[in-house]
């Protein structure tokens, strides 16, 4: 069988050591288009589907998460699709390379590694002095070693230590436990609909400065959707519409609207409304039920949305 690929382009990018180039990477590809987003979730058989299906409108953009979870007849299914597609496929995947079941598809499209980099000490100096920070002896060796294998997580450390003035529990940040990292966690969680984290990571802890976090983002998320429903929009654009100073936090904001979809993106902001009240007034205890409230009716909604496939 002749596989050779004359219409459509394969881009397969893969690795989390740099999770920021890969965004960028992507971006390009994108660049001009309105892609579709899709996950590998369930194996690739909505991917190939997609790949499959003609367009009427010229080309497509389609970008596909966790590609590491394509299954064997996923695989089989795409490399059949592809050659007849009129589609631009970008495959993710936070692994650090593509599974021996992917061979195939490595040899009909190019693949691009975002590993962790070679010079860890001086990238971490660098984004550190960016963020107006000086790091030495043993915070500076420890985030070295971390960049080896998640340069996406040491830029969120450095900006959670430029938020609160460099003074935190450097463990505790890593470990994603610490006090000054709570809110971010407590952010993935409800994303991804994880209610025994959740459980876990909010017991005990004082949740009124994480309830004031979470609340922002919510209206960050809301402003974002609004934004996006209208037409394409730019990780520079929310940046400039939200005044905020750090583009790549607006990135974040638009992969996770389209990573959630209305209903979920919806059932955030709602659930989310007036949270730090709630955390101020009738403390911790109150906040966290809302939370886990949230968290559960993202689950639900997970679950609808796989059964619907």
């Amino acid at each position: 069988m002749d596989n050779t690929i004359e219409t459509v382009t394969l881009h397969l990018l893969f690795g989390a050591g740099d999770l920021s180039g890969r965004d960028q990477r992507q971006a390009a590809l994108c660049e001009g288009a309105a892609p579709e987003y899709l996950s590998c979730d369930d194996g690739g058989a909505t991917l190939a589907v997609a790949v499959g299906t003609p367009s009427f409108f010229g080309t497509r953009t389609l970008v596909a998460r966790d590609a590491e979870l394509l299954s064997k007849d996923g695989i089989k299914a795409l490399v059949a699709a592809l050659p007849e597609s009129t589609a631009t496929v970008v495959l993710l995947s936070a692994k650090a390379k593509p599974t021996a079941a992917m061979k195939e598809l490595v040899t009909m499209g190019e693949l691009e590694y975002f590993n962790a980099p070679t010079n860890a000490d001086s990238l971490v100096r660098q984004l550190a002095r960016e963020a107006g920070l000086t790091l030495k002896g043993p915070v500076l060796s420890r985030l070295s070693t971390v960049a080896s294998s998640d340069l996406d997580l040491v830029r969120s450390v450095l900006e959670q230590m430029k938020s609160v003035g460099g003074d935190v529990d450097l463990d505790a940040l890593l470990d994603g436990a610490g006090p000054a990292s709570t809110p971010w966690v407590l952010a993935r969680c409800l994303s991804q609909g994880q209610v025994r984290e959740l459980f876990a990571r909010s017991e005990g802890v004082d949740l009124v400065g994480s309830c004031a976090y979470l609340a922002g983002w919510a209206t960050q998320l809301a402003a974002t959707a609004e934004m996006m429903s209208v037409g394409s929009v730019s990780a520079a654009g929310v940046a400039s519409a939200l005044g905020l100073a750090n583009e790549r936090t607006a990135s974040g904001l638009v992969e996770s609207v389209r990573a959630l979809g209305p209903v979920r993106t919806d059932i955030i902001v709602r659930g989310l409304e007036g949270i730090d009240v709630t955390a101020k007034l009738h403390g911790s205890r109150a906040a966290r039920v809302v939370l886990l409230d949230v968290a559960r009716q993202v689950q639900v909604s997970k679950v609808r949305t796989a059964a619907t496939r």
